[in-house]
């Protein structure tokens, strides 16, 4: 999501929303239909990764369908129509639809951010003559999302080094994009997203890790949906979250496993997968985890913060 979310324009959204399933999608059981959809991306690769290695399956869930759906709007917009049971989202979209009175609920977590593995990297090229936060006063960077946490982590990075991010100016580009106009000169710095990093390093340079300006560690995405539809079916709730549980702490410990799965869904080379920093995903839902980014998203909307567990399903 780059931006807040009314429940109109969600459902308007709905009309070419969706690709091809992925990982066969089929029906494995004879329980009631889950209907899934994610990106095909690291950070919200855990429903590849549970329908591949059986932790659907092992939570009482062998009816499950899993769609592909490459933005957080799209996923918003099919969650809130009822034609999505549960999608993944990053939390700076979802404390927006909270803002906006949109009522979904998280139910698991997904990617973790830690300093120690940043996955996420705000870059200049080589021989840029930045060197300090407030060399980017009125500078224009790139970002995946506008009104998103790939804008409010540089943001908050510049104003906690020196710099005024109110003089920043934002272009929307994905890092694709950005490997040619970084070095080109068309942005001054944007935010680089794995497995893009490695390629960015050959003409270009690390110019910090912005998102440590959140927290050293955070929720970064979580798996969320209807908070009626959740009160409406508990008991699939419960066997989801244990599912992204066990599903997360298996790919934490089995990077060379997931990343033939990972391979195959965001149709990368085996090389590029090999030397990106791989995702780490939360094996527990914490509010106190997610609250840095509520407060970072309430920051630079002018919203009013609130505390994160009412983003959480308390049922």
């Amino acid at each position: 999501m780059s931006g807040p979310i009314d429940r109109r324009t969600a459902v308007a959204a709905l009309a070419g929303a969706f690709a091809t399933p992925l990982l066969g999608g089929a029906v494995l059981g004879q329980d009631m239909p889950l209907r899934l959809a994610t990106a095909p991306l690291d950070v919200s690769a855990q429903p590849y990764y549970a329908l591949k290695y059986g932790f659907f399956k092992n939570a009482g869930l062998t009816n499950v369908t899993l769609e592909t759906i490459a933005t957080g709007a799209a996923m918003a917009a099919a969650v809130a129509g009822g034609a999505i049971d549960i999608a993944v989202s990053n939390i700076v979209g979802l404390a927006q639809a909270y803002e906006h009175n949109v009522p979904f609920t998280m139910i698991a977590a997904a990617g973790l951010y830690s300093s120690t593995a940043p996955t996420s990297v705000l870059m200049v090229k080589n021989d840029s003559p930045f060197k300090t936060a407030a060399d980017l006063n009125g500078k224009t960077l790139g970002a995946s999302g506008l009104r998103g946490v790939a804008q409010f982590a540089p943001m908050a990075w510049v104003d906690q080094h020196g710099g005024q991010s109110s003089t920043l100016k934002f272009v929307e580009l994905t890092s694709p994009e950005m490997l040619s106009a970084i070095p080109s000169g068309k942005v001054d710095a944007g935010l680089i997203i794995e497995p893009y990093i490695a390629e960015a390093k050959k003409t270009m340079r690390v110019f910090a890790n912005c998102f440590d300006a959140i927290a050293p560690t955070f929720i970064i995405s979580a798996h969320f949906c209807n908070l009626a539809w959740a009160k409406a079916h508990a008991d699939v709730v419960r066997r989801y979250a244990s599912a992204m549980q066990a599903t997360a702490v298996w790919a934490n410990a089995h990077h060379d496993l997931s990343a033939d799965v990972l391979i195959d869904i965001a149709h990368l080379k085996p090389d590029v997968v090999k030397a990106m920093t791989r995702s780490v995903y939360g094996e527990k839902l914490d509010a106190a985890q997610v609250q840095p980014v509520v407060d970072i998203t309430s920051k630079y909307t002018g919203a009013p913060s609130f505390p994160a567990a009412k983003l959480i399903f308390q049922g």
